[in-house]
């Protein structure tokens, strides 16, 4: 093998590496990709499974320290986040249009309340041990997203009931709008 060819399927192989690996992302924020496609759903499946495909998703923060007029104040930036390793299908059939979008408002759920623990981050201003205090505010954002994904997945039986579907689609988007 000449030194060329070498070289040529050396940068193959990492611009193919490369390639892959951007499609297969374990996870990516709601800023970055707001709308689910069933190809994001490469985590694998539980052999108890259900249902027919489940998204996970979660709320991260991260606390940086700005220097504003000589005074270090914690700005805190949040997302919602897509897992996407552990998000899963099983084999679906052509029509499964709407549990992609069942899955979707779970996604937005989270990030609404991304924006509702963002909201309240602005108002934040510290007392003693910011870790604690930020870690506080966090665990009670994600408490009642919690249990809004859980109350969403009750009363839609899983997106079953297109009816209910539909009202949480208007009331979760509603509530994003205020936002």
């Amino acid at each position: 093998m000449s030194r060329f060819s070498g070289r040529l399927s050396l940068m193959m192989i990492i611009l193919c590496t490369g390639i892959v690996s951007s499609q297969l992302r374990s996870t990516f924020t709601y800023e970055e990709k707001p709308v689910l496609e069933w190809s994001d759903f490469t985590g694998e499946i539980p052999a108890n499974a259900r249902h027919m495909a489940s998204a996970n998703t979660g709320l991260g923060y991260e606390v940086v320290n700005a220097n504003i007029d000589n005074i270090t104040k914690p700005e805190i930036q949040v997302n919602a986040i897509f897992y996407a390793s552990l998000s899963w299908k099983k084999e679906l059939p052509s029509y499964s249009e709407p549990l992609l979008q069942h899955e979707q408002l779970h996604f937005l759920i989270t990030e609404l309340h991304a924006r509702k623990l963002r909201k309240a981050y602005s108002y934040y201003r510290p007392v003693k041990n910011v870790k604690q205090e930020v870690d506080y505010i966090y665990r009670k954002f994600e408490n009642d997203r919690l249990k809004m994904q859980a109350a969403y997945d009750r009363e839609t039986g899983h997106g079953n009931d297109k009816n209910k579907q539909r009202d949480w689609e208007i009331f979760v988007n509603s509530e994003l709008f205020k936002l």
